[in-house]
């Protein structure tokens, strides 16, 4: 009788415990709602197939009985290995870790019973069902409550009955498991897999208008763990460069001895490229022992800026400051809906030291004077908008922008975060004391804010207080004479030009009514061109 009750005792211990399917890990977060998860091990010798036996998970809520939770129906488990279900924030750390990771947005807290069922029989409990045990199982330092927990070493078993006290199978990872699930992804007894990680998987909407490049930087940070102390080198994709102080902009960064310190990568798309998407290209992150991790960059170039700058700046006496700007769009302009402003950097500054929103509706081929508000009464009269912000002197850059005070750059006048002393130039043909007329030829404002700045390349100087041509915009065609005379049947126009500025051709019209005009003839421009040009066009009378 005593054998056969030795006996009996005997097979209810190995009927409670079983190599088989455990809960290997587990996290109840600290703060807000997540992370919260559980680590599966496969802690037998056979492939889990579980499109041939399901794996369930089942939850006794607050001392309840067991009901199921969740289903894995597909996929496998090879012998020793780990999978991870959890809340979404846990996938980076388990998948690189080399799990395979099943999301589920865990409820459970701390005086929740779980259960795992494979093939519809239980392989493990943890907690114990149908009791409550307050707000959590505890035992020494161990909390089924706001901890990251493991399976103690030596633990190779599932238990079938449950427990009250985690410490006898589990021990602490992290009691800050909001910041810390390390160990997830790795099964029992592994060593630590070196991991680099990345704040976002991809940073989107690297942007700017053709020609007015390079974009806005963007960052991520890369952190690692358990790496080797080896060099991590980040490379940029063919279109994008990067940064450690977004400033400094190249291809590659060698991190040295990489030891996995948070550190910054600036990202931006650069400068000079074609209109069109540069979507789905890579920075990739290798060494340190880990596995290279990649950051998708999506960006793109739209279309050409509105062709508005400077064609006139009054540096005067006084108060009498003054811009004009002039629309060679091909149509009209609303400067207020398009958000354009003038932005003032004064003696050297880097930082923007006024902003002056423009207002109204500029005209195509017309032209805008902005004018500082006690300017002088023949000034004011000249005056489309009126700003007491609009005060500068000779070594204060002057900026147009479109989209805002960060928006594109149109125009320029001086160098931003360079003081040039007093004024830009040499005398005479210098930004004080001085009005400064744009060049027939510049068909274009100067879109780099940064560099190297002389009046003399694009402007011509007249002297302070000269207002004799503000408000006139000047036409993309300089005629020099204009002559007609009769041959026989025929009319000869002549014409000469000095000089052409995107010039695409002349329409000749006549009136044989007074004010009823119609279209006779056209003749091919010359583009761009500061020589003399001969025109002719022959009309039958």
């Amino acid at each position: 009788m005593k054998k056969f009750g030795l006996l009996i005792v005997t097979i209810l211990f190995f009927s409670s415990f079983s190599f088989s399917q455990i809960i290997s890990q587990y996290v109840e977060t600290n703060s807000g709602s997540v992370p919260k998860g559980i680590e599966v091990w496969n802690n037998t010798t056979s492939t889990l197939d579980f499109s041939t036996n399901n794996l369930v998970v089942r939850q006794g809520t607050n001392g309840a009985a067991l009901a199921t939770l969740y289903t894995i129906s597909s996929g496998t488990l090879a012998p020793g290995a780990v999978l991870v279900i959890g809340t979404t924030d846990m996938q980076a750390t388990a998948v690189g870790n080399g799990a395979a990771f099943y999301t589920f947005a865990f409820t459970f807290n701390g005086d929740d019973a779980l259960a795992l069922v494979y093939g519809g029989t239980t392989t493990d409990i943890f907690g114990t069902p149908g009791v409550d045990p307050g707000t959590a199982w505890t035992g020494g330092t161990v909390s089924t409550a706001n901890q990251n927990i493991q399976l103690l070493s030596g633990i190779t078993t599932g238990n079938v009955v449950g427990w009250s006290d985690p410490s006898l199978r589990f021990e602490v990872v992290s009691t800050n498991p909001a910041a810390d699930i390390t160990g997830f992804g790795l099964a029992p007894g592994s060593a630590a897999v070196p991991l680099l990680s990345s704040s976002v998987s991809s940073l989107n909407s690297l942007s700017y208008v053709f020609g007015n490049g390079p974009s806005t930087s963007q960052l991520y940070t890369l952190t690692g763990t358990d790496l080797d102390g080896s060099d991590v080198t980040v490379t940029a994709p063919a279109d994008y460069e990067i940064s450690l102080d977004d400033a400094t902009f190249t291809s590659e960064i060698t991190l040295t001895a990489y030891d996995g310190t948070a550190t910054d990568i600036h990202v931006r798309l650069i400068a000079g490229l074609a209109a069109g998407t540069y979507d789905n290209e890579d920075i990739t992150n290798a060494g340190g022992g880990s596995v290279t991790l990649n950051v998708t960059c999506n960006g793109s170039i739209t279309g050409v800026l509105p062709n508005l700058f400077f064609s006139e700046y009054v540096e005067g006496s006084s108060n009498n400051k003054a811009v004009e700007i002039i629309n060679i769009s091909g149509s009209d302009v609303d400067l207020t809906a398009g958000n354009y402003v003038v932005l003032i950097y004064a003696n050297g500054s880097s930082s923007v030291t006024n902003t002056i929103a423009l207002t109204g509706t500029l005209l195509s081929e017309e032209v805008f004077v902005l004018a500082n508000s006690s300017a002088g009464t023949t000034l004011l009269g000249l005056a489309d908008q009126t700003s007491s912000s609009l005060t500068f002197n000779g070594d204060d850059a002057l900026v147009l922008r479109v989209g805002g005070a960060s928006g594109n750059i149109l125009d320029v006048v001086g160098q931003i975060g360079f003081d040039p002393g007093t004024f830009w130039g040499t005398e005479q043909n210098t930004t004080l004391d001085h009005t400064l007329r744009r060049q027939n030829l510049i068909a274009i404002g100067d879109r780099n804010g940064f560099d190297v700045f002389d009046p003399a390349t694009e402007w011509n100087t007249f002297n302070i207080d000269d207002f004799t041509d503000l408000g006139n915009p000047s036409l993309p065609v300089e005629l020099t004479s204009f002559s007609a005379t009769t041959i026989g049947s025929t009319v000869k126009l002549s014409w000469n030009t000095a000089t052409e500025v995107n010039n695409y051709g002349f329409d000749v019209e006549r009136s044989v009514v007074k004010n009823n005009w119609e279209k006779i003839g056209f003749v091919e421009g010359n583009g761009n061109s500061n020589s003399p040009k001969i025109i002719h066009l022959l009309i039958i009378k």
